[in-house]
């Protein structure tokens, strides 16, 4: 084969390699984590931020509910048939 054709192809090779080198160098930089502490956090957000959508859970004032006011409004209009989102007409 031609000198300059394996010169060509060993180049490429070389900066596929560079550029490889230079990927795993950006993963090495990347901050991690155990996932039992990723869970732990996970966790720990959810016991610490309260939900209006779970009043039962977290004893919510009726006038600091911001969605009561929707639960009221839909519970007039829902048929005695069966549970329902919805009212179609």
């Amino acid at each position: 084969m031609d000198p300059e054709f394996n010169n060509r192809i060993d180049l490429l090779k070389l900066r596929r390699i560079e550029q490889l080198n230079e990927r795993l160098k950006q993963q090495l930089k990347k901050e991690r984590i155990p996932a039992s502490r990723a869970a732990a956090l996970i966790i720990e957000n959810m016991e610490d931020t309260s939900d209006p959508l779970i009043p039962h859970i977290w004893k919510h004032q009726a006038d600091n509910n911001k969605f009561k006011g929707y639960q009221t409004a839909t519970s007039g209009k829902q048929s005695s048939g069966g549970a329902s989102c919805c009212t179609i007409v």
